[in-house]
């Protein structure tokens, strides 16, 4: 395997190339979401210009969108699935947890005897939470955002709110909410 960064932005420029023809969106297109020039992309592709990862990071979340809408999914849903992942990313981050693994996980999958599983559902809740305390979503925009029941994030949120009386957890708590409102 090879660990040279530039040759693992170019296994990810094939990997969005590969879902662009996926999901039948023109070079054009992709450029024009990207705001970058046209024939540019293209250049990319040929290895006549070095890919930069927040480029990278713009294809994927752009085919992420595109993905969606064709699933039916509107933009304010897809900006919401965002905002979700974005939450699990912090949490996860904070508690040095993969927040990838965390969301590709299926919460339904109830394996409560996986320590690594019971650690993810706590950062799903807590990000659950976050988001509708923090951010001031309602409950029925953060189940949109997690694609679960407005039941499952009022259940989350009162067990989250139940442990606020353990001053560590309750600091934590008050320390994500200042973090994401910028109140210092």
């Amino acid at each position: 395997m090879n660990a040279d960064p530039l040759f693992a932005l170019y296994r990810d420029l094939r990997a969005i190339e590969e879902r662009r023809v996926e999901l039948s969106v023109t070079r054009t297109e992709l450029e024009r979401q990207a705001g970058l020039a046209s024939g540019y992309y293209g250049k990319l592709i040929a290895g006549r210009h070095s890919p930069r990862p927040g480029l990278i990071s713009r294809f994927r979340i752009i085919l992420k969108r595109l993905a969606a809408k064709q699933e039916g999914s509107s933009d304010a849903d897809f900006r919401l699935s965002m905002t979700y992942s974005m939450a699990i990313a912090l949490v996860a981050m904070v508690n040095h947890q993969d927040a990838v693994a965390i969301q590709q996980q299926v919460p339904s999958r109830r394996a409560t005897q996986s320590a690594e599983w019971m650690a993810a559902v706590e950062t799903r809740r807590i990000a659950l939470y976050l988001l509708n305390t923090a951010a001031g979503l309602s409950q029925a925009e953060v189940a949109r955002a997690a694609r679960v029941t407005r039941q499952a994030v009022h259940i989350a949120c009162r067990e989250i709110e139940d442990r606020r009386n353990d001053p560590a957890f309750d600091r934590m708590l008050d320390d994500f909410t200042r973090s994401i409102t910028g109140d210092w």
